[in-house]
């Protein structure tokens, strides 16, 4: 990511753009309760922003590492996250250029995020039985909210490509409401790194 871009969310995290959104993904929240992992597991929150979901994570005994582009955002994350007296651990990652750790994690959340050279990693990131939680934007000729850039939306079905080397146990694509009225088209995905098994 170039130094353009971070600057650029770093902006947008100062002016406050995301304070509006407090609430954790409700896509996340239904799937980490039915995963039934065992407190303890070990959770990434890519491209965390403020921390929403990472803090939901957390408060159900993950131990979570919560990584974003954005020093601000990290530092409004962190500041979050203390007030609820919650243990995470916020690191600064380009996801560009960054290596991703392989094998380290019981459960990796995406939300409202897209990097492709990252998704290719992203199977290999998991433990055994580690699963992927995935919720982005879908190009779509609805009017709709979210990126205007189709650069930034996933294509019909891309999201199946990243889940490839995984069981897929749900997936699908909508035009859906966010809690806060606004109309998304969205893709989301529930994948299981089990297929050795």
């Amino acid at each position: 990511m170039s130094e353009f871009d971070r600057r650029r969310w770093d902006g947008r995290y100062a002016d406050g753009s995301y304070r509006s959104r407090p609430h954790p993904t409700p896509f996340v929240v239904d799937w980490v309760e039915k995963l039934d992992l065992r407190p303890g597991s070990r959770a990434l929150d890519v491209a965390c922003g403020l921390g929403r979901n990472a803090r939901f994570l957390a408060t159900n005994r993950f131990e979570v590492e919560a990584q974003d582009i954005s020093s601000v955002a990290l530092e409004q994350a962190r500041t979050l996250a203390a007030k609820d007296d919650l243990d995470i651990k916020f690191t600064q990652q380009d996801f560009d250029v960054d290596t991703p750790v392989e094998s380290a994690f019981d459960l990796i959340v995406v939300a409202r995020f897209i990097n492709r050279t990252l998704n290719d990693h992203l199977a290999g990131m998991l433990r055994p039985a580690g699963w992927l939680i995935y919720e982005h934007h879908l190009k779509t000729d609805s009017i709709v909210n979210g990126p205007k850039d189709p650069d930034f939306r996933f294509d019909p079905n891309e999201l199946l490509g990243v889940c490839e080397n995984l069981r897929v146990v749900f997936y699908e694509e909508v035009i859906d409401q966010d809690p806060d009225g606004r109309t998304m088209a969205l893709v989301r995905a529930v994948a299981c790194n089990d297929l050795s098994s």
